[in-house]
């Protein structure tokens, strides 16, 4: 219940740095997102890790999940509107961006230190053997256009540090 507690604090605090990264107010959205993906032209922003690293982490969780679940991973990332993220920053009108969504990823260090890990996503549309449309928002992983780095933001404030001690979420009593 605690962990869960700590890793909803971690998705709410970083999931909008994200969403304005892919902030663009002055463009329209290209529907051909997966044919011509953005890309952030060489920017790598502070708090990312490379790819490998977070699919350790994560692979880390997952195998702790499944000692722990007996086969059963109960959450392994989520998704998250960008319409959420702005309501819940209190911004009234949603700009237009590069990306809709965002997914984040739970991971493990080695140290039993959880992380968040997030990249956006991009709509994929596709038409199924029965003729009927399927939409999917597939993980957009960026890259660094100049040293060619795959990467995804490492979101690392973790609770009880960074907490508010007098939030009701922050107060529920462990049993």
């Amino acid at each position: 219940m605690k962990k869960n507690a700590i890793l909803k604090v971690f998705l709410f605090s970083g999931t909008f740095l994200l969403v304005l990264a892919g902030c663009k107010n002055d463009e329209k959205k290209d529907n051909a997102a997966l044919e011509n993906p953005p890309t952030n032209k060489g920017v790598v922003y502070k708090d990312t890790v490379s790819l490998l690293t977070a699919q350790n982490h994560i692979r880390n969780y997952l195998n702790g999940c499944d000692s722990l679940f007996q086969d059963k991973i109960p959450i392994r990332s989520y998704s998250i509107n960008k319409s959420d993220i702005f309501g819940i920053l209190g911004v009234t009108s949603v700009p237009n961006c590069t990306y809709d969504h965002c997914r984040v990823y739970i991971g493990l260090t080695a140290e039993y230190k959880f992380k968040l890990y997030m990249t956006p996503t991009v709509l994929k549309v596709t038409r199924n053997s029965n003729g009927s449309i399927d939409s999917t928002y597939v993980d957009f992983i960026l890259y660094d256009s100049v040293n060619k780095r795959s990467f995804v933001y490492d979101l690392n404030a973790p609770c009880p540090s960074t907490c508010d001690k007098t939030s009701p979420l922050f107060t529920l009593l462990v049993r």
